[in-house]
C-alpha cells in the first residue's frame, strides 16, 4: 500500500511539472511582442510571431499572406494569422522586424476616417473575393484575394488612396513573377472606384477591366 502512494505521489508531481512546464512555454509565447520576417526555400516572404522552436520544427502565428518581395512583406499589413508548424529545413533565414516607435497611429493625421478601413467581403461581377484595407505609418495599404480564381492568393494592391467617401485602387499582374505567383493567364490591369456608403459598412463602384466597365460592391464583416 505504502509503495502505491510514492508511485502515486510521483506520477502526481510528474504532473504538476509538466503543467509547470507548459505554463512557463505559453507565457513565454504569449509574452513575445515582436514580429518576424521568414524567408522560405521558394523564396516567399511572410510575417509571423509567437515563435517556439522545438527539434527541428517552428510552431508560431503566421500570416497567410505570402510576398516574392522583402519589402513587400515589410509594408503589408497583418491579415489572417493561424497557427503552423514549419520545418526549419524550409526556412532560409528569420529577421526580427524592429517597430518604428515613431510610427503613427492609423487615422492619425490623414484625411478619412478610420472606419473606411477593414476587411470588406466583395463581388466583382460575380467573382466572390475578399478586400483588406488598412493604415500603417501614415499610409494607406490594401490587399485583395478571390479564393476561387487562379491560385486565390493575396494580392497587394496599388496606388489605394480614400479621399472623403470616396476610395480607389489598382489591381494589377505586371510582371512574370507576380503573373505565375498568382496564377494569372495574362498580365492584366484594373483600376477601382467606389463610395462609402452606411458609415463605411458598404462599398459601391465600378473598375475598368480591359476598356469595359464593371460593377462591384462589397461589405465590411471585420473592423479594423
Amino acid at each position: 500500500m505504502k509503495k502505491m502512494k510514492k508511485i502515486l505521489w510521483k506520477i502526481i508531481i510528474a504532473v504538476l511539472l509538466l503543467l509547470v512546464l507548459i505554463a512557463g512555454l505559453s507565457a513565454i509565447i504569449l509574452s513575445s511582442s515582436y514580429t518576424v520576417l521568414i524567408k522560405d526555400t521558394n523564396s516567399r516572404f511572410f510575417t509571423a510571431k509567437d515563435l517556439l522552436i522545438a527539434g527541428d520544427h517552428l510552431f508560431c502565428i503566421r500570416d497567410s499572406a505570402e510576398y516574392t518581395k522583402r519589402k513587400d512583406a515589410l509594408a503589408a499589413v497583418e491579415y489572417d494569422f493561424n497557427f503552423a508548424s514549419i520545418s526549419m529545413n524550409e526556412i532560409i533565414y528569420m529577421e526580427i522586424i524592429q517597430e518604428d516607435e515613431e510610427e503613427e497611429q492609423p487615422g492619425k493625421g490623414m484625411t478619412f476616417s478610420k472606419m473606411y478601413l477593414g476587411k470588406y467581403k466583395i463581388d466583382a461581377s460575380g467573382n466572390t473575393g475578399f478586400l483588406y484595407l488598412s493604415a500603417k505609418r501614415g499610409k494607406l495599404y490594401g490587399t485583395v484575394r478571390f479564393p476561387e480564381w487562379a491560385h486565390g492568393v493575396f494580392e497587394p494592391l496599388k496606388n489605394v488612396w480614400i479621399k472623403k467617401e470616396k476610395i480607389g485602387f489598382i489591381r494589377s499582374v505586371d510582371s512574370v513573377e507576380e503573373a505565375k505567383r498568382v496564377g494569372a493567364p495574362t498580365f492584366f490591369t484594373q483600376e477601382y472606384h467606389g463610395e462609402y456608403k452606411n458609415d463605411g459598412n458598404v462599398i459601391e463602384g465600378y473598375y475598368i477591366n480591359r476598356g469595359a466597365k464593371m460593377m462591384w460592391r462589397g461589405y465590411k464583416i471585420k473592423k479594423n
